[in-house]
C-alpha cells in the first residue's frame, strides 16, 4: 500500500482546532480506501455500475471536500481550511437559512449513500439533495425538439447555478460539457467519475485505480468558478491540474 508522507501525518496530528481531526478522517479515509479495496474501492466485477460501497465512499468524500472549500459570499462561516471564521452582519443576509444543496444531475447511483450525510450539518446549515433530469430525456418532452437543450437550461438553469455541488455520473450517452459550461462562472463546485473529467473543465473527478478510490482536482476550473481549495485538501489529491500542467502526487 502506498504510504502517505510523514510530514504531512506530522502536520494534521498538531493538536488544534477540529479542522484537524477532519483532515485526519480524510487521511483515513483515503489509507482505508487503499488497504479495503472490497470495503472502499470498486468490486470485483464492475458488472454493477451502481456499487453501493463504492458510493458511499464517494458520498463521504463530496461531504468533506465541502469542509475544505471556501464559496465566496456565503455564508458558511469558515474558510477553506475548515477554521469557524467571525463575519460581519450584513443588511442583505437573506441566504443565511439556505440549505447546502448537492445536485445530482440525471441518473442517481448513490442510492441511500447520502441518508446519513443528510443528517449532518455544516455551520448549522441543513443539507439537502436535489435530483436534476438527464437533458437527453428531456428532448421527449420539449416544445421544439431543434433546441430542447436550450429550453433545458431554461427551465434548470437558475436551479443549477445555485446548487453548491453539482456531481455528474458517466452514464452512456450523457453529455456533462453543456452543465460544466452552464455553470463554471457560478462558484458550483463540479464533481464527476467519469474518465478525464478534470481534465474537461470539471473541477474535482473521481477516479477508481486498483480498486481504490481517489481523487483529481483542476486547480484552474476551480479558481475560475471563484472557489477557494484547501491547500491540505489539495495534499490528498492524486494529481492537481493548475495552467495546464499536471503535478502528480509521488505517493
Amino acid at each position: 500500500m502506498k504510504q502517505i508522507e510523514a510530514k504531512n501525518i506530522d502536520i494534521i496530528r498538531r493538536p488544534g482546532t477540529w479542522r484537524h481531526r477532519w483532515i485526519v478522517w480524510l487521511v483515513a479515509l483515503v489509507v482505508l480506501c487503499g488497504s479495503w479495496p472490497n470495503v472502499c474501492g470498486a468490486p470485483e466485477s464492475r458488472s454493477d455500475e451502481y456499487s453501493e460501497k463504492e458510493y458511499q465512499v464517494k458520498a463521504a468524500f463530496i461531504y468533506n471536500f465541502m469542509k475544505f472549500i471556501e464559496w465566496p459570499k456565503e455564508t458558511t462561516g469558515r474558510d477553506a481550511d475548515g477554521d469557524e471564521t467571525p463575519r460581519e452582519p450584513k443588511k442583505d443576509d437573506d441566504k443565511k437559512d439556505e440549505p447546502i444543496t448537492i445536485g445530482i444531475v440525471c441518473d442517481n447511483p448513490f442510492g441511500k449513500a447520502f441518508e446519513p450525510i443528510i443528517k449532518k450539518k455544516i455551520d448549522n446549515k441543513n443539507i439537502v439533495i436535489q435530483q436534476f433530469g438527464c437533458i437527453e430525456k428531456y428532448k421527449a418532452r420539449a416544445k421544439n425538439k431543434a433546441k430542447y437543450k436550450e429550453e433545458y437550461m431554461a427551465e434548470y438553469g437558475k436551479a443549477l447555478k445555485k446548487c453548491h455541488v453539482l456531481f455528474f455520473h458517466a452514464t452512456k450517452g450523457h453529455n456533462y460539457h453543456d452543465f460544466v459550461e452552464l455553470v463554471r462562472d457560478s462558484s458550483v463546485l463540479t464533481v464527476g467519475n467519469m474518465k478525464d473529467f478534470t481534465a474537461k473543465g470539471g473541477i474535482i473527478g473521481f477516479v477508481v485505480e486498483k480498486k481504490k478510490v481517489r481523487f483529481e482536482v483542476n486547480l484552474t476550473a476551480a479558481k475560475r468558478a471563484n472557489l477557494k481549495i484547501s491547500s491540505k485538501l489539495l495534499r490528498l489529491a492524486k494529481r492537481v491540474i493548475e495552467e495546464k500542467k499536471a503535478t502528480e502526487d509521488k505517493r
